[in-house]
């Protein structure tokens, strides 16, 4: 594959900016740390800590992927 320049995913600031634009309550993240492959994608770094830390200031539970809730 050659990189095509084009991002194809959200930072971790923006994925937390588009579930509160959505009106999520809560945020599973996942895919980080799975798809690191230069040059063809280079992951964020530390997009966990830094999508926890913008999902906190909007107010948006985050929840352990495999992890299950009540939603009511």
């Amino acid at each position: 594959m050659t990189p095509s320049g084009i991002p194809a995913d959200l930072m971790p600031v923006q994925a937390a900016s588009a579930a509160a634009i959505l009106e999520a309550r809560v945020a599973c993240p996942m895919h980080y740390g799975a798809f690191h492959s230069p040059p063809v994608y280079v992951e964020f770094p530390d997009a966990e800590r830094t999508f926890l830390e913008a999902a906190g200031r909007l107010g948006i539970l985050v929840i352990e992927p495999g992890k299950e809730i009540a939603i009511s």
